[in-house]
């Protein structure tokens, strides 16, 4: 007697074949794997607390000549995280556009300040496989305070710092302000860090810590940009001092120059306005 298994076309419908297998001597297994999506997360950025979010995932099938129909992979999820973990689940159904290309949308409710990581993955289903892609959000209150601070950090060598941000009544979309940088101990080249404009000031409700990102000149030449985070931490505790973070980039991407530590001598402030004003 021969047997054969065999599947409908409806639920090979997004496979790719595999391999196919004699089982005994007269079976015969088609062996299937699921086809593979890629994502590209291209929702909001940068927001103003008090504006809804706007999810956006492009999907885009394999290039193998066959994509299917990528409505079947259903639904994609996005995760909004913060530093404390995550904050919102949104499940987003899959448009298909074009053959072999799709989008998911959605939007949220408004964030509170903080800096977010949105994370998008393929909800679970029988015929695609994706692996997990994140960009960044900011969320920031142009309101919400300023921050500033000058010192030494501890480690090796001299590394000196100051720093001014804030958001104006004239422009509250850009913060202004200055950033100076220089750390003496690298080798024989001194580096200096001095940026040359602002993208966002972000200061989280309820937490003694801020987030600055721009532009900037690394050893005097343009094209480069940097992250600061800095944790007012002598709020809390007069023997606790407060620690700064410093990245920067190259224009593409790569980091050039990274440097941490607490604050040896000087200070950092995080003043938020609405909570010490009220």
């Amino acid at each position: 007697m021969t047997r054969m298994t065999s599947l409908s076309n409806e639920r090979l419908q997004g496979y790719s074949t595999t391999s196919v297998q004699p089982y005994w001597n007269a079976v015969a297994i088609l062996a299937v794997t699921k086809e593979t999506l890629c994502f590209t997360s291209a929702g909001d950025t940068l927001l103003r607390t008090g504006e809804e979010i706007a999810l956006l995932a492009f999907v885009m099938g394999e290039e193998d000549g066959n994509p299917g129909e990528i409505e079947r992979a259903s639904s994609v999820i996005f995760e909004i995280w913060n530093s404390d973990g995550k904050v919102l689940e949104i499940t987003a159904q899959i448009t298909q556009t074009s053959p072999g290309y799709a989008i998911a949308e959605a939007l949220t409710e408004p964030l509170p300040p903080d800096l977010y990581t949105v994370k998008v993955r393929l909800g679970g289903n029988p015929y695609y496989q994706a692996g997990e892609t994140s960009s960044e959000l900011a969320v920031y209150d142009p309101e919400g305070g300023h921050v500033y601070g000058a010192g030494l950090l501890s480690g090796d060598g001299l590394r000196l710092f100051s720093f001014q941000v804030r958001y104006t009544r004239r422009n509250p979309q850009v913060p202004t302000g200055n950033l100076h940088f220089m750390d003496l101990g690298v080798r024989r080249n001194p580096v200096r860090i001095t940026a040359t404009s602002f993208t966002y000031l972000v200061i989280p409700v309820e937490k003694d810590k801020a987030y600055v990102t721009g532009s900037c000149t690394f050893n005097g030449q343009r094209g480069y940009s940097f992250f600061l985070e800095i944790e007012d931490r002598d709020r809390r505790s007069l023997k606790s001092m407060d620690w700064l973070r410093i990245i920067v980039r190259n224009s593409a991407g790569d980091i050039v120059y990274q440097a941490e530590g607490l604050v040896r001598a000087g200070l950092i402030e995080v003043y938020r306005r609405r909570e010490r004003d009220h």
